[in-house]
């Protein structure tokens, strides 16, 4: 990946995290099944902008930007 799509890839998870957790009402991680449902939107926005990638593939980079 180019470093521009790595640094919109960064922000985007940010931000939807973010949006779960508040949603949720929590500080804390969220449970696996809501982190799925991020990473899914967020491969729908990565689809939608053009870049190829393989699903486990960013589920595995964005888990384990999660688990910092």
């Amino acid at each position: 990946m180019k470093n521009s799509q790595k640094g919109w890839l960064a922000t985007e998870l940010y931000k939807l995290y973010h949006e779960k957790m508040i949603e949720r009402h929590t500080p804390r991680k969220l449970p696996p099944d809501y982190r799925d449902t991020v990473i899914s939107s967020l491969y729908d926005q990565i689809q939608s902008r053009e870049i190829w990638i393989p699903y486990d593939e960013i589920k595995n980079i964005l888990l384990a930007k999660l688990r910092r």
